[in-house]
């Protein structure tokens, strides 16, 4: 509230234009933070049901070797698998997508405050200082909403968890091998 009174103070129709674009900008990020904690449960989902498919099968290894059942345990894996990649890249997909827009709207935003600024520093309405305020107010939001969106490493955790299944993949298959032989 503090950054749009000072922004009013030295540019009231500056203000009133972030003012229009806050309201539409709130929505778009409470729809795609409903859409990635969806995609983040689905991905957690089948994160357990991987793990957990992985671990019975691992517990139940003879089992399933004396009732052959080795090919349907690897396909049921290479499923669950392929399923998990699947949730893995949506959410990524939508995160990197999500942050390149918000990263242009506040380049923007940032090119709109240069432009107008700029423009009525050529008219001699605005002072250096007065354009430099402007600026400096873009770039402190800009830097205090990407601080805000670091607070969220789930983009990390996912990216980290799907380099794990296929390691976590060939360990199983060397198993089930092991024991084979």
């Amino acid at each position: 509230m503090g950054v749009f009174c000072m922004l009013f103070y030295y540019s009231p129709l500056l203000a009133v234009f972030a003012l229009l674009v806050a309201p539409v900008a709130a929505l778009c990020s409470w729809w795609l933070g409903k859409r990635l904690k969806r995609l983040q449960g689905k991905v957690q989902e089948s994160e357990s049901e991987y793990r957990s498919f992985l671990q019975e099968s691992l517990a139940n290894l003879l089992i399933v070797k004396a009732f052959t059942g080795e090919d349907r345990a690897v396909e049921r894996l290479t499923k669950l698998r392929e399923e998990r990649f699947y949730w893995v890249y949506r959410k990524t997909g939508l995160g990197t997508a999500s942050s390149t827009v918000m990263s242009l709207a506040f380049q923007g935003g940032y090119l709109i405050a240069f432009s107008y600024g700029a423009w009525q520093l050529s008219r001699q309405q605005i002072t250096y200082g007065t354009m430099s305020v402007f600026l400096t107010l873009v770039i402190r939001e800009r830097y205090y909403s990407a601080f805000e969106l670091l607070k969220d490493r789930d983009n990390i955790v996912v990216i980290d968890a799907a380099r794990d299944i296929d390691s976590v993949a060939a360990d199983v298959r060397k198993a089930i091998d092991t024991v084979i032989k």
